[in-house]
């Protein structure tokens, strides 16, 4: 993962999700396509991220990416910047 989206993915897992409106929204989805990617899946064209509060824990933020072709739940996890990527049906 390049050392700037990390920051970013890193940003995302500890603060939550940028407030604002749509430009918000859409560097959150851009990150986490980020994620995806660098896990070997395709997300040409993102198009929401929402935080996935059932589905995160306490040191671990879980996001639901909705891209053009594709969903994939991601998880970011703790201070080792662990990421977990599933597609989902």
């Amino acid at each position: 993962m390049l050392r700037g989206t990390r920051t970013a993915v890193m940003a995302l897992a500890i603060g939550g999700f940028l407030p604002g409106v749509a430009a918000a929204q859409e560097t959150d989805a851009s990150i986490v396509a980020d994620a995806v990617r660098d896990h070997g899946f395709a997300c040409e064209e993102p198009v929401s991220a929402s935080r996935d509060p059932a589905d995160s824990a306490p040191d671990e933020a879980a996001w639901i990416l909705q891209c053009k072709q594709a969903s994939y739940r991601v998880k970011f996890i703790g201070s080792e910047r662990k990421t977990e990527v599933e597609p989902l049906g």
